[in-house]
């Protein structure tokens, strides 16, 4: 018997195949959030262009704050989306801005997770 590939699992399964949960059981609250629908590759990337569907799916979430409570991105070194913002190395990530204005969504810039 195979085992799905994290790609084709919610984010939530996936965080439970990658041994960041204990059980089934653990999910309940998480399964009524905004990106519980969303295949993993749209929540767990690492440029903005990848994460605009994750982070449009935060925008409607009730359960916001608990998400980046319990991932805790700054201690878990966690890429992807959590709690409305993408995280790179557990650090949240900005586009930065150049003289003329423009966005430069690829190449963003780290900060520090508040």
């Amino acid at each position: 018997m195979s085992r799905p590939t994290t790609s084709a699992l919610s984010p939530a399964k996936t965080a439970l195949s990658r041994g960041f949960l204990v059980s089934d059981d653990e999910l309940d609250w998480r399964r009524t959030a905004a990106c519980a629908s969303l295949p993993a590759h749209r929540v767990f990337v690492r440029t903005m262009p990848e994460a605009s569907d994750a982070l449009r799916a935060c925008n409607e979430c009730p359960i916001r704050a608990e998400c980046e409570a319990i991932v805790d991105p700054a201690h878990s070194w966690f890429d992807g989306v959590c709690g409305g913002r993408l995280y790179r190395n557990g650090r949240a990530v900005t586009l930065t801005t150049d003289a003329t204005g423009a966005t430069d969504a690829t190449g963003a810039t780290e900060v520090t997770a508040a």
